[in-house]
Order: C-alpha cells, then structure tokens, then sequence
C-alpha cells in the first residue's frame, strides 16, 4: 500500500472515531438532560404539593381556631357575631385549598384531605345550628354535637399530616 493510500484510510479511521465519540457523547448528553429534565419534574411536583399542603393545613387550622373562639363565646353566652362572620369568609379558603391537594394528589394525600373537608363541614353545620338556636331554644343538643365533632377534627387534620408527609417522603 502506498502512502497516498494509508493517509486516506488513516483519515478516514481518525474520522470514524471522532464521529463515533461525538455521537457517544451526544447520546450521553441526551440521557443526561432526560435525567435532569425528569429530576425537575419530580422536585417541581413535590414543590408544589408542599406548598398545597401547607395551605390546606393552615385554612383548616385557622377554620378550627375560629370556631373554637365561637363556640367559647356562645358558652359563654357572649355575641360571636364578628367570629361567625369571619368563619364564613374562611370557608371558602378552606375548599379552594383542598382542591389543590386534589390535583396534585396522591390518592392517599387527597383522600385524606377530602376527609379533614367533610368533616370540617359537617362541623360548620352543627356549629351554624349552635350558632342560630341560641338565645331561641334549648342549644345542648347542637352544642353537644359541635364539641364532639370539633374534638375529632384534631385527628382528621393529623392523618392528612401523615398522608402529606407520606407524600413528600415519595420519590
């Protein structure tokens, strides 16, 4: 072989080799930006959740505080006008804050959300018949619920910390 040709086949051997190790590396870098890609994805959602997370416990805590302030005043027999004005404004912050858990879930988060809201709700329902049978009629009844159901609600927002932390613990 002469060296016309050996230079050519050289040429052609150092150009397969560089071609070769630029597509290596370009593969590389390929699985290398899904990677980071899929990493933000993940951190991103979890950003999120807990950010939706914190706002669903902290309506559901202020919600709570303030119909423990109620029902202390209507013990009390003192007007909770003002209180029960402020709960009906927070209601509204406690469901829009659920539905963010909704959609970025997990099911076990969201379903433990759904609860800390129905139960919160049915907490409101005796507490709004508490609130208006005072001063008309015998209110043991609805005051009895409204503490019973109240006492609980302790428990429902704890097992929606579980599930949240659950959640968060998840890669």
């Amino acid at each position: 072989m002469d060296s016309g040709t050996a230079a050519v086949f050289g040429a052609l051997i150092g150009t397969a080799g560089s071609t070769a190790a630029a597509l290596a590396a370009g593969v590389f870098a390929r699985a290398q930006t899904r990677a980071q890609i899929a990493s933000a994805r993940v951190q991103w959602r979890l950003d999120n959740r807990r950010q939706a997370y914190q706002e669903l416990i902290a309506s559901a805590r202020s919600f709570e505080n303030a119909w423990w302030e109620l029902g202390h005043a209507l013990s009390l027999e003192r007007d909770g006008e003002e209180v029960f004005a402020r709960i009906v404004q927070l209601y509204p912050g406690l469901t829009a804050s659920e539905a963010g858990v909704q959609i970025l879930g997990p099911p076990p988060a969201a379903d433990a959300a759904r609860e800390v809201i129905k139960h919160l709700s049915e907490m409101d329902t005796a507490g709004t018949g508490w609130y208006q049978a005072t001063n008309k009629v015998d209110s043991t009844r609805e005051c009895d619920r409204f503490w019973a159901l109240h006492a609980a609600s302790g428990g429902k927002i704890a097992a929606f910390w579980t599930a949240a932390r659950d959640a968060l613990e998840e890669r």
